[in-house]
């Protein structure tokens, strides 16, 4: 199987570069790109809104996907939801980035709206630490 490229299979995968030369072989090839289709499925372009991203999130369930709603980020809740329940550390490190590129937030936390929705919660460095929800 040749290597799409503009000109045919690139030097280095057959052996053919000075500069450098592939471990991979032909064969080797095709099954990588086989192992990354399997690992790797549609991209979604987005393009968030903030009206749309605070918007209070039915939650979801366990056997679906960790996925926004719609592109324009309806659904942030249930994401941030989804992350801190299957993956505790993943959710911490989101948290750690989102306070040091926001200095005056003290945290982000998750607010039920009722018995199925939640909404994101942000809790500013103030004297009181109050919080504002949505």
């Amino acid at each position: 199987m040749a290597v799409p490229c503009c000109r045919g299979t690139p030097r280095a995968l057959v052996g053919e570069s000075r500069l450098w030369t592939s471990q991979l072989v032909k064969g080797d090839f095709a099954i990588l790109l086989s192992q990354l289709e399997g690992q790797i499925g549609p991209a979604t372009l987005v393009r968030f809104d903030p009206d749309a991203l605070r918007e209070a999130a039915p939650l979801l369930p366990e056997s679906e996907g960790i996925r926004f709603a719609d592109e324009r980020g309806q659904g942030l809740a249930a994401v941030y939801d989804a992350i801190l329940n299957r993956d505790r550390e993943a959710f911490q490190a989101i948290e750690k980035r989102a306070l040091d590129l926001f200095p005056t937030m003290k945290g982000i936390g998750l607010s039920n709206m009722d018995g199925r929705r939640k909404a994101v919660m942000a809790t500013l460095r103030t004297e009181r630490g109050s919080a504002l929800p949505r």
